[in-house]
């Protein structure tokens, strides 16, 4: 196997790991992660040699192992409730969600509206007799989830978040939605599920904050002012980030300080380079090699091409695997 072919198979994996610590992931990416690396080592078992189709089942038995262990249907829910990764139905059409394997009796409408109904009483504490009509509107797109109003606001979202190249905004098009009295509680089970944040990494990083906050230099900081001098700084990076989108994302001006750090040692180790031609099997060129700011922009437009549905995301377009 060459190098060049060991490249395409491990980046799903280091896309997945930097997507999957990022202080915004969600429950649905999550789930649409191990969808996609499911889907990609299951492909590669049946057109690989037998050494990559013995890392390949290796990889598909850990990531079954992760998943029995995790909130399955709270990820699954978390991934029907997001109208920007469903297909869209044309005008004067009666389409249904299909996001999974409508086959399996547990995927039925039916069967997730009471799942629905279930999650719900075990977050608020309360019976709504409201949220399986609206949950089952919204999974056949009836009214008020129909072609002329909601799928047109949805387009509408998603198309802006395209031009722009961010995220689509969720948690704005669901507040929209809590005017309506009998979507109320829907919006209010979607909101919940999509503020969760299936990670301890941005615990980690706060953690970290406090640590160079509160030093010996201030050390009798009390809790409060550690915390809010924490709020104050990450809102800054926020905002710094909003304002100036190239000076780095989610780790802020560190990723320039780290591509600068790296351009630096790439010159230094020229001298050193060894003719590729003389290693067996080593066939990749300089454009294979990413900054850590161009990895992480990369793993951002992976995941957007995931959440579209791209069978060839970015990065894996050289694979014909799947």
């Amino acid at each position: 196997m060459t190098l060049k072919r060991a490249n395409s198979h491990l980046r799903p994996l280091a896309l997945a790991n930097m997507i999957l610590q990022r202080d915004n992931l969600r429950l649905d990416q999550t789930c649409l992660i191990f969808r996609y690396l499911y889907k990609y080592y299951s492909g590669l078992t049946q057109v690989e040699p037998i050494d990559i189709v013995k890392v390949s089942t290796s990889a598909i038995a850990s990531l079954q192992k992760r998943w029995q262990k995790s909130d399955q249907w709270i990820m699954i829910l978390s991934t029907i409730l997001n109208p920007f990764e469903q297909p869209m139905p044309m005008p004067n059409d009666k389409v249904n969600l299909v996001p999974f394997n409508r086959r399996l009796q547990q995927l039925q409408p039916f069967h997730l509206a009471s799942l629905v109904s279930k999650v719900y009483k075990e977050l608020f504490q309360e019976y709504s007799p409201d949220i399986i009509p609206a949950f089952l509107s919204y999974f056949t797109y009836s009214v008020p989830f129909d072609t002329e109003s909601f799928c047109t606001t949805v387009a509408v979202y998603r198309n802006q978040a395209q031009r722009n190249n961010i995220q689509p905004n969720l948690s704005s098009l669901w507040y929209l939605l809590l005017e309506i009295p009998e979507l109320r509680h829907l919006s209010q089970l979607a909101l919940q599920l999509f503020a969760v944040i299936p990670n301890s990494g941005s615990c980690e990083r706060a953690f970290s904050q406090f640590g160079i906050i509160h030093n010996k230099l201030r050390n009798r900081l009390n809790s409060e002012k550690t915390t809010t001098l924490a709020k104050v700084k990450a809102h800054s990076k926020k905002q710094t980030s909003n304002n100036y989108p190239n000076s780095g994302s989610q780790a802020g001006q560190g990723l320039n300080l780290r591509k600068r750090l790296y351009e630096t040692e790439r010159s230094l180790s020229e001298s050193f380079q060894v003719n590729s031609q003389q290693i067996p099997g080593a066939d990749l060129d300089e454009e294979s090699l990413l900054t850590p700011e161009d990895f992480e922009s990369q793993a951002v437009r992976w995941l957007g091409d995931i959440a579209r549905g791209d069978e060839n995301p970015i990065g894996l377009e050289e694979e014909n695997t799947l």
